[in-house]
C-alpha cells in the first residue's frame, strides 16, 4: 500500500507590508498558504524589505516524491565538526589586540583603553559590568581606572560611587551628556574612563536623546551595549535597534548564569559585525566576569549554559583545593 505522507514547506519573505508577503507565498506555495509569523526585517538586512513574513504550506505525497524532493540532510552527530565551524563564524567577534600577541587576554582589555560608554536597558547588569571591567584593569597596573556615573534629570545616583571606593578607583559624577569635557581630559591623559549610564527603556526617548548628545560629546569613546543572556533573539534584536543611535561598538552579555541557552546571542552579533567585549555572570562585584573569546562564544553556543557553569565551579574549587 502507497501511503502519502504531508510535507511541510515553509519559506520567508521579505516585503514592505503583509498584505504584499502574502500574495507572494499564494503566487509561490499556492492559496491554502498560512502565515506563521511575521517580524520587523532586522537593521542589516532592511534594504529587502520592512518586514519578514514566514508562510507554510502542506503538500501532500506519496513517499519517494517527497524523498526525492527533499534536500540532502548532512550528519548532524558529530559535534566537533560543529563546534569547528562555530570557532570559524565567531573568530572575527574577538576585540582586536594591540600588536602581534593577539591570544594575551590582558591585552584584549586595552579594547577599553580611553573611555568606554556602557549603555543599554533597565536591569541589563550595567552598574556591575561597569566596576568589574574596572577592577580587572586595576588589576592589570598603569593608570587607575576612572568609574563615572551618568546622572541628570533629577535622577538619583546609584550605588556605583561605592563601588568605586571599594575598588580604589577615582569616581566622578557626570551632571549630564553635555558636560564629559574633565572626563575626556582623563581619558586624554591615559587614565581609562568607565561611564555607567541610566537604562533606557522600549519607549524612553529622552535618555536615547541624552546617550546620543553623550556620544556625539564623545566620538573616540567605546559604547558596550549590555545585554541580558535571558533575552529572546527577537528581544536582543529590538534591543540593539532601539540603541542604533548611539552607535554602539561592542556587545557585553551579561547574567549569563540565569539561562541555560545562548544560541541566540552570537548571531545577533554577527548580524550587526559588532565584536563582543565581555561575557558577566554569577553575584560577586567585583569578579564574575571574563573577557569574550571566539572558543568560549562557541561553547557556549553548543553547550548548555548551567553545564558550563557547573564545569567552571568545579575548575575554582580544584585550583582552590
Amino acid at each position: 500500500m502507497n501511503e502519502r505522507r504531508t510535507v511541510l514547506r515553509l519559506k520567508s519573505y521579505f516585503r514592505d507590508s503583509l498584505e504584499e508577503a502574502g500574495e507572494a507565498a499564494a503566487a509561490e506555495l499556492g492559496s491554502r498558504a498560512e502565515l506563521l509569523y511575521s517580524r520587523r526585517t532586522p537593521f542589516g538586512s532592511r534594504e529587502l524589505g520592512r518586514l519578514e513574513a514566514v508562510f507554510a504550506t502542506r503538500d501532500e505525497r506519496a513517499p519517494e516524491a517527497a524523498a526525492a524532493a527533499e534536500p540532502p540532510r548532512a550528519p548532524a552527530h558529530n559535534i566537533g565538526l560543529v563546534r569547528e565551524r562555530l570557532v570559524e563564524v565567531i573568530r572575527d567577534l574577538e576585540p582586536p589586540a594591540a600588536g602581534p600577541a593577539r591570544q594575551q587576554l590582558p591585552r584584549t582589555d586595552a579594547s577599553v583603553r580611553g573611555m568606554a560608554i556602557i549603555a543599554g536597558p533597565p536591569g541589563a547588569g550595567k552598574t556591575s559590568a561597569a566596576v568589574r571591567i574596572a577592577a580587572r584593569l586595576a588589576a592589570l597596573g598603569g593608570p587607575p581606572p576612572v568609574l563615572a556615573e551618568l546622572v541628570w534629570h533629577g535622577r538619583p545616583p546609584g550605588p556605583l560611587e561605592a563601588h568605586a571606593a571599594a575598588i580604589g578607583c577615582p569616581f566622578e559624577a557626570l551632571p549630564g551628556p553635555d558636560a564629559a569635557g574633565p572626563l575626556r581630559a582623563r581619558a586624554a591623559s591615559g587614565a581609562p574612563v568607565i561611564v555607567d549610564t541610566p537604562g533606557a527603556g522600549w519607549a524612553d526617548a529622552e535618555t536615547i536623546a541624552g546617550l546620543a548628545r553623550l556620544r556625539q560629546e564623545c566620538p573616540g569613546a567605546d559604547v558596550h551595549l549590555a545585554l541580558s543572556a535571558e533575552l529572546s533573539a527577537a528581544d536582543l534584536c529590538a534591543a540593539v535597534e532601539r540603541f542604533e543611535r548611539i552607535r554602539p561598538t561592542r556587545l557585553l552579555f551579561t547574567r549569563l548564569d540565569e539561562t541555560s541557552t545562548y544560541g541566540s546571542l552570537w548571531p545577533e552579533a554577527v548580524r550587526r559585525n559588532l565584536p563582543v567585549s565581555y561575557l558577566t555572570f554569577g553575584q560577586r562585584i567585583p569578579g564574575d566576569i571574563e573577557p569574550a573569546t571566539a572558543v568560549r562564544l562557541a561553547g557556549l553556543a553548543a553547550r548548555p549554559g548551567r553545564d558550563w557553569l557547573a564545569a567552571r565551579d568545579r575548575k575554582a574549587r580544584a585550583a582552590g583545593a
